[in-house]
């Protein structure tokens, strides 16, 4: 069996960078997953719907991107709730969820179990929000994962 490489995007979409993203993706044949942002969503429905149009898949990130650690069962279940209504405006009912910055509570599972969302993480983190320049993400250690 072939190894399998899973691209995933977070926190979008943006106006100004989701097109470009498209644009590599289509020029590659990839495809790859987008972890929307509820607010993102509503600020940029044409971004989003693009998304959906170039073939990719759409799945929850949040609505607005704040730390389960902080906040109350309720004020997750809330957030789930806004983020599901921004992607369902764009015709999309997410079955995974991916949490910002991938903090969970027990509250967290608590919350993807009510709505039928799978918790979906990462293995290789570019540690792109630090930052870092477009050269220093792509000397991730790709190996820790590749063996």
């Amino acid at each position: 069996m072939q190894p399998t490489l899973s691209l995933t995007f977070d926190d979008g979409p943006d106006e100004h960078w989701t097109g470009r993203v498209l644009d590599v993706l289509r020029r590659s044949g990839a495809r790859a997953t987008f972890f929307m942002v509820g607010e993102r969503v509503r600020a940029a429905p044409a971004s989003a719907r693009a998304v959906i149009e170039a073939g990719h898949d759409v799945q929850l990130h949040c609505d607005r991107h704040l730390r389960h650690s902080d906040l109350s069962e309720d004020e997750i279940d809330d957030d789930v709730r806004a983020g599901l209504a921004a992607l369902a405006q764009i015709g999309v009912r997410p079955s995974s969820w991916r949490t910002p910055w991938g903090v969970r509570t027990d509250a967290t599972a608590r919350v993807a179990a009510r709505h039928g969302l799978t918790l979906t993480d990462w293995t290789i983190d570019t540690h792109d929000w630090r930052g870092d320049s477009a050269v220093a993400a792509a000397r991730t250690p790709w190996s820790s994962w590749a063996s």
